[in-house]
């Protein structure tokens, strides 16, 4: 797996795309990462993201999450996230965990609005 991957609802980007500022800023679904005790971890269901390297990578927030980032960061990365319906996030991630492959373990963070994590 990439270090990191943004999916899309009609494609993604990875850092052998380019960089976190090259990445299409709308319409993020899900951002997967190498993590060491879980292979990957997602983080998804958020209206906003942002990439700062000093904090790790990528971070999802809330609206003041968002505006911290911008007034705090030397080089803002934000990101914005879109809703869709239930049953097109089912088949969505049906998809996106079939590529990630099977996960270690979830982190805490990780089972925010995931219904039936093992399916």
């Amino acid at each position: 797996m990439s270090k990191w991957i943004v999916f899309y609802e009609d494609g993604k980007f990875s850092d052998e795309d380019g960089t976190p500022w090259d990445a299409p800023r709308q319409g993020i679904q899900i951002i997967a990462e190498q993590h060491p005790q879980t292979s990957y971890k997602i983080s998804h269901g958020f209206d906003y993201y942002y990439y700062e390297e000093s904090r790790g990578g990528w971070a999802c927030c809330d609206l003041f999450g968002l505006y911290d980032h911008l007034i705090r960061a030397k080089y803002p990365c934000p990101c914005f996230g879109r809703m869709v319906s239930e049953q097109a996030w089912d088949v969505f991630f049906a998809k996106v965990k079939a590529e990630l492959g099977e996960k270690q373990g979830w982190k805490v963070i990780e089972l925010k609005n995931v219904r039936n994590p093992k399916k």
